[in-house]
């Protein structure tokens, strides 16, 4: 219809009314963009200028969790890396990339845990996202 949300492209997030002179503008739906970051954070290679963003610090955190039963002050089960099974469930995706989320990688980072090291840029994408979705959501 002649939108373009591309970071690439010029933006353009509206366009004229067939039938009369007003805009009509595009607007992303929050939930659904949490379940796609959500999708894209664990199917895909990300990076970004820190480095490689990676889902294996969720999946450890969640191991390390069940193995000792711990927790740091997260939602994090099974169920979120085994989102497959329920894939629509937008909770799942919320509490995935939370800043509880963030805030145990984090810890287990700084506190020298080895299996946390390098996690710098999949925190700062979990708390982008995070912030993100707390900004859009009314």
């Amino acid at each position: 219809m002649g939108c373009s949300l591309a970071i690439d492209n010029k933006l353009t997030p509206n366009f004229s009314h067939p039938c009369s002179p007003n805009k009509m503008h595009c607007l992303l739906d929050n939930c659904h963009m949490m379940k796609l970051a959500r999708n894209r954070f664990a199917e895909r290679n990300l990076v970004s200028e820190k480095g490689p963003i990676r889902r294996i610090f969720v999946a450890k955190l969640n191991d390390l969790q069940e193995k000792d039963e711990m927790k740091f002050g997260n939602n994090l089960s099974s169920r979120h890396i085994l989102y497959k099974n329920k894939i629509m469930k937008v909770r799942l995706a919320v509490q995935a990339l939370s800043s509880s989320m963030a805030d145990a990688i984090e810890y287990l980072r700084q506190t020298g845990h080895a299996d946390f090291q390098n996690s710098e840029s999949t925190v700062e994408f979990i708390r982008n996202i995070d912030r993100m979705f707390d900004m859009l959501n009314p």
